[in-house]
C-alpha cells in the first residue's frame, strides 16, 4: 500500500523502516551525528519539515505531523 506524506509524494509502506519526529530529532545531541550523516540527495531538510520517513532506499522529510502518517499506515495495517 502506498501512502502520501506530503509533497505529492507517495511512498511504499513496505519500504518504510522508521517514522522519526524530525523537530525533537534535530534537538537531541545524540541525533546529530546520525543527521549529519545523510546526504543532501536524500532529502531536503527545513524548519517546516516535522516528520522523517526512512525507508530502505531513501530519507524523506514531511511538513505532515507524524501522527497523522501514523494513521494514514494504521488505516491499512489494521
Amino acid at each position: 500500500m502506498f501512502i502520501h506524506i506530503g509533497k505529492n509524494i507517495m511512498v511504499n509502506s513496505k519500504e518504510i523502516i522508521m517514522i522519526l519526529d524530525y523537530q525533537k530529532l534535530k534537538k537531541s545531541p545524540l541525533s546529530q551525528e546520525f543527521l549529519e550523516n545523510i546526504s543532501p540527495e536524500e532529502g531536503e531538510s527545513n524548519e517546516k519539515n516535522s516528520t522523517m520517513i526512512i525507508t530502505d532506499k531513501k530519507v524523506y522529510f514531511s511538513s505532515i505531523a507524524l501522527g497523522t502518517i501514523e494513521n494514514r499506515l494504521k488505516k491499512y495495517i489494521y
